[in-house]
């Protein structure tokens, strides 16, 4: 698995292997995000594998806009209630380190959610889209 940054990130695996059920038969490109969600994305998985559905599976998830979306089929109401908790979560939720941040827009158009710190390195790095080489 990929993120869109192009780093292999073991916590990837760990979700995956985690939550078999919910990550069966994910493409290899199901995956868009960054670690710092990785907390976000664990605790909205914990809650969906808690409501036990046979047919729930994940078939996406990424960043879009600066926040979290997350794709399944199988779903129901608390299902989608559950996601678009999380959704909103991301919105404040630094996608590079977890930490508190906020939605913003670059001057070149970029929405992201970062935290002060991150922004100003991801900022002075010529706006390229990757993290600073100092994150995992």
């Amino acid at each position: 698995m990929k993120t869109k940054s192009g780093s292999h990130l073991p916590w990837i695996n760990r979700l995956k292997a985690r939550f078999p059920g919910l990550f069966r038969n994910i493409s290899r490109w199901g995956f868009g995000c960054e670690v710092g969600w990785d907390g976000l994305i664990t605790r909205l998985c914990e809650r969906l594998d808690a409501l036990a559905l046979p047919d729930l599976r994940v078939v996406q998830v990424k960043e879009k806009f600066g926040t979290l979306r997350f794709y399944v089929t199988g779903g129901n109401d608390e299902v989608s209630r559950l996601i678009r908790q999380a959704e909103a979560e991301s919105s404040e939720t630094c996608e590079w380190c977890g930490s508190l941040a906020e939605l913003r827009k670059s001057d070149r158009g970029y929405f992201l959610t970062l935290c002060d710190s991150c922004f100003g390195k991801w900022s002075s790095n010529g706006w390229v889209m990757a993290p600073p080489s100092d994150q995992k």
